[in-house]
């Protein structure tokens, strides 16, 4: 197929996807603890998820991801996250967990 390709008007047009307003990364920032197991076993993600998700919901669904050698808990709003730390100490698996809150300036 050797053929010069036209394009119609429509096809030439550009498309500009709109985003939305930037996040603000000090309000995400808010909502943000780290976890650490204090282990040396191996934690697995979805068996860290099943079991404390019932003691870390609030008001909002909880997102726990890993990241690096912790886990990061993002919560719906920054009331759960404070719910949570005022509930500590937490243990998983008789494993101490400890909680860090993220603090970045821009």
């Amino acid at each position: 197929m050797k053929e010069k390709i036209t394009l119609t008007d429509e096809e030439q047009t550009v498309f500009e996807f709109d985003f939305g307003e930037p996040i603000d990364t000090e309000s995400v920032l808010d909502r943000v603890l780290y976890a650490r197991i204090l282990t040396t076993k191996k934690v697995w993600l979805s068996t860290l998820q099943r079991q404390m998700t019932e003691h870390w919901n609030g008001r909002f669904p909880l997102l726990i991801s890993e990241d690096e050698d912790m886990f990061m808990l993002t919560f719906g709003c920054e009331g759960d996250k404070q719910r949570v730390l005022s509930r500590e100490p937490f243990h998983f698996q008789n494993h101490h967990i400890v909680l860090y809150t993220p603090n970045v300036t821009p």
